[in-house]
């Protein structure tokens, strides 16, 4: 029973056949599987389109594209992994509004931790020649991060938002949400990069491009999780918010030394 359930949240239903088995509406088509799928659309994107520029340019944004992996999003997304043990457990007990209380503390510990990522990135071109890179590809991959800047808090934010709409069965949310982007951010990143004079951007379009997608993303799952979720997992704000990180932060560590050594052995061994 438990593995036809994972099954459903897994897998296009699209695979199935409506004549011998049944798949839940609510998880038919706007699936996990799917998710990922159109995430990595972001990536393709963004790629393929500063490819109509130059080799420079794409080898740029690769760079900063890797950079911004290996120190930021990897760490993030480590980061909020905790939740993926801290919330279901919290969710099935006597007290769900637990769910919001621990998702509001790992806000306050990525919020804090963006602080260092953000510096990071401001300051990549120097970093960059320190380690050899090419000087006009350093500045120009410092000048995608700089703009990355801008998508990274909503970034952040869609980490939590995900784990708590997952927390609560909600799996389809975040695919239905990421659904009506992915497109978007196709759009945009024709428009902005290599679209019509009036709003041609060229290279730094890029990370504008990604930087509106993630945003909108995060009003999206905001308004979502106000609007149309039940209240039974949310918590209201307070200061014990700030109470019990140490908690958090301490399995978020192990969570950021599996996620971030599997991004950075793929992003620093694969591409190398």
């Amino acid at each position: 029973r438990e593995a036809w359930i994972l099954a459903k949240y897994t897998i296009p239903g699209s695979f199935f056949s409506p004549s011998n088995c049944y798949v839940d509406p609510q998880v038919d088509l706007y699936t996990v599987f799917i998710s990922n799928v159109l995430e990595y659309s972001f990536v393709i994107a963004s790629v393929v389109s500063i490819g109509h520029l130059s080799t420079t340019a794409l080898a740029a944004s690769t760079l900063g594209s890797m950079t911004s992996a290996v120190t930021g999003y990897s760490i993030l997304q480590g980061f909020a992994s905790t939740l993926d043990t801290v919330l279901p457990s919290a969710y099935t007990s006597e007290q769900p509004h637990l769910v919001g209380e621990w998702t509001q503390r790992m806000s306050v510990i990525l919020g804090f931790s963006l602080i260092p990522i953000a510096f990071c990135w401001a300051n990549a071109e120097s970093i960059l020649l320190a380690l050899r890179q090419d000087p006009e590809v350093a500045r120009l991959a410092a000048i995608y991060l700089r703009w990355a800047i801008l998508g990274l808090p909503a970034y952040a934010f869609n980490q939590i938002s995900r784990r708590y709409f997952q927390a609560q069965g909600l799996f389809d949310v975040p695919t239905r949400i990421i659904f009506v982007v992915a497109p978007i951010n196709v759009i945009l990143q024709y428009l902005l990069i290599w679209g019509p004079d009036p709003v041609r951007l060229g290279f730094i379009g890029a990370p504008i491009a990604s930087a509106i997608s993630f945003n909108l993303m995060a009003l999206l799952s905001l308004a979502y999780g106000i609007f149309w979720v039940p209240r039974t997992a949310w918590h209201p704000l307070s200061m014990r918010m700030f109470t019990n990180l140490g908690i958090l932060v301490q399995l978020g560590l192990a969570g950021v030394g599996q996620t971030a050594s599997d991004w950075w052995s793929w992003e620093l061994v694969g591409r190398e």
